[in-house]
């Protein structure tokens, strides 16, 4: 919740003055709310993950045996969490959707849970069971400890902001956005592969458990992946920002 308020906070000021890269924050926050609906949703409907959890799980040990033929399918655990139907509830799936889809080993438990809304799509259920097949393969699994190596992932976060900010402090003038935002990018990457390849392994299982996704469940994928990608781009331009202020002459 807190980057939220950092995020609205930041637009106000820079609204008050009058920064160019201010369209970078709307399209931060639209991505953010874009999937508020699925993770709300308090009712099945013809393409919810209720019923269909099995069959789901079922073509992820398919596909596991195409890509990881070596491999055993692995123990996974499965959650089902839906907001309360109140304006709390609202906020909670604005601010905290990750509560209601995500994937992680519980406290005394030694396999992998995925927390999901049953009401939502279920292409948001198999792109959880996509982080499981993701780390059964040496890139994702590089991926993953990378993410949640906790010292690194704070390293990584401070410098996602530092790096462009110092990039434009010593860049003369402020022709210097793309590279800061190009530096964001690249501290980022761990977290953009890992959610890459996760929406990529989730339209297989798909495919594998004879539920192939439609149109629209393909640009939720997207639209999912839409949040993490637009993240680097507001510590781009936010640390570009900070950096020229530095730089312009008293």
């Amino acid at each position: 919740m807190l980057h939220f308020i950092y995020t609205i906070g930041l637009l106000c000021i820079l609204t008050v003055l009058d920064n160019p890269t201010l369209p970078a924050y709307g399209v931060y926050l639209g991505s953010q709310l874009a999937n508020v609906p699925e993770t709300m949703r308090q009712t099945p409907y013809e393409y919810s993950a209720a019923g269909k959890e099995q069959q789901i799980v079922d073509g992820l040990e398919d596909y596991l045996k195409d890509i990881t033929p070596d491999r055993q399918m692995p123990t996974i655990g499965t959650r089902k969490a839906t907001p309360p139907k109140s304006t709390t509830g609202l906020l909670d799936a604005i601010f905290n959707g990750h509560k209601y889809s995500n994937v992680g080993t519980l406290k005394n438990a030694s396999h992998p849970t995925v927390t999901y809304n049953p009401n939502s799509d279920r292409a948001l259920f198999a792109h959880e069971l996509g982080h499981v097949a993701s780390q059964t393969t040496p890139q994702g699994k590089l991926a993953a400890q990378l993410r949640a190596n906790p010292k690194l992932a704070g390293a990584l976060k401070a410098s996602s902001f530092l790096g462009p900010s110092a990039i434009a402090a010593a860049t003369p003038g402020d022709d210097d956005l793309a590279a800061s935002i190009l530096a964001a990018y690249a501290t980022d990457a761990p977290i953009l592969v890992d959610e890459f390849e996760a929406s990529r392994h989730a339209l297989n299982i798909l495919n594998k458990g004879g539920l192939p996704a439609t149109h629209g469940q393909k640009g939720r994928l997207a639209g999912a992946l839409l949040t993490y990608l637009t993240a680097p781009l507001v510590k781009g331009v936010t640390g570009n920002f900070a950096g020229n202020l530095v730089d312009q002459p008293v």
